[in-house]
């Protein structure tokens, strides 16, 4: 009577778990403290529940199980939802990932095989937003866990589907991460100068893939144009002589640095009139009167088209 009842609240109960779950053969083939798991799922006692379902998956009857695998993933996946902290989230997330691979590996005939993937791809969700999440706080001392969540994103994604093309998403990532990383620059220039590299840096991850994007190409330059820009205006009115013409000299490197990415962008955008002060700027910080007034010009000419 115990079994049949418990396959009675299977079937009425269960909106997450597979189909295959609810048929009395593949129940009754479980061992014990699987069925006991599953009961205390249902009952929403998810710290038991847990306790329960992770002797299953060490016991002999339960190890090669794909059910048992397969409720563990739900059991943890749930835990996950409910933690209030990041670093109980990110183990009971990393459990629900581990025991959804792991039925699928053991599910010789596909019985859990759609619920798998879609608590998969639910999980793999929750790992970009949190990427995302983390960016957007600005914090030079977590930013790094950004980066950390969103390749293991695309490993899980991978998993998923392993034909999915990266080039798009990465894309998009990497130039919020820049913009993220450079705003956490500007909050103390001298202190977090690290960041405005690691902004370049996640823009020459974008332009490795798309060497045409006007975005990557224009902030990168204006990036080191700034740069170049503060440097000089930072010398002190009391500098010696030589530490004035280091500075300068390093930023004229920059400007120089600078010059093929705004190019670039402007040969993208060619009427862009943000590209064609930025060049102007370039040119006159580079001693190139001739170049600087070639797009002073192309801004006049600008300045008419749109009266």
């Amino acid at each position: 009577m115990r079994m049949k009842k418990l396959t009675y609240n299977l079937i009425f109960f269960s909106t997450l778990l597979s189909a295959a779950l609810l048929t009395a053969p593949l129940v009754q083939a479980q061992p014990a403290t699987t069925i006991q798991a599953y009961e205390a799922y249902q009952q929403k006692d998810y710290a038991r529940a847990a306790s329960l379902i992770d002797a299953a998956v060490v016991s002999e009857e339960g190890k090669e199980e794909a059910m048992s695998w397969h409720i563990r993933g739900f059991v943890y996946k749930d835990l996950f939802n409910e933690a209030k902290n990041d670093a109980l989230r990110h183990s009971h997330r990393e459990k629900a990932i581990e025991s959804y691979k792991r039925s699928m590996e053991l599910d010789a005939g596909n019985a859990y095989e759609e619920n798998n993937l879609k608590s998969l791809r639910y999980l793999a969700s929750s790992l970009y937003n949190d990427a995302v999440v983390v960016m957007r706080e600005l914090d030079p001392k977590t930013i790094h866990r950004s980066e950390e969540l969103y390749a293991a994103y695309k490993d899980l994604q991978r998993a998923i589907e392993p034909s999915f093309n990266f080039e798009e998403r990465d894309i998009t990532y990497f130039k919020a991460l820049a913009t993220s990383n450079r705003k956490i620059y500007e909050q103390d220039r001298n202190k977090h100068k690290e960041f405005l590299f690691k902004a370049l840096d996640n823009y020459k991850v974008v332009l490795e893939i798309d060497p045409e994007n006007y975005g990557a190409n224009y902030n990168t330059a204006i990036n080191l144009y700034n740069e170049g820009a503060y440097g000089i205006e930072q010398i002190d009115a009391e500098a010696q002589i030589p530490t004035i013409v280091k500075v300068q000299a390093e930023s004229v490197e920059l400007f120089r640095e600078a010059l093929p990415f705004m190019l670039k962008a402007h040969e993208l955008d060619p009427k862009r009139r943000e590209t064609l002060i930025a060049l102007r700027g370039i040119y006159l910080s580079l001693n190139n009167n001739e170049e600087a007034n070639k797009y002073r010009e192309m801004l006049k000419d600008t300045q008419q088209t749109n009266k």
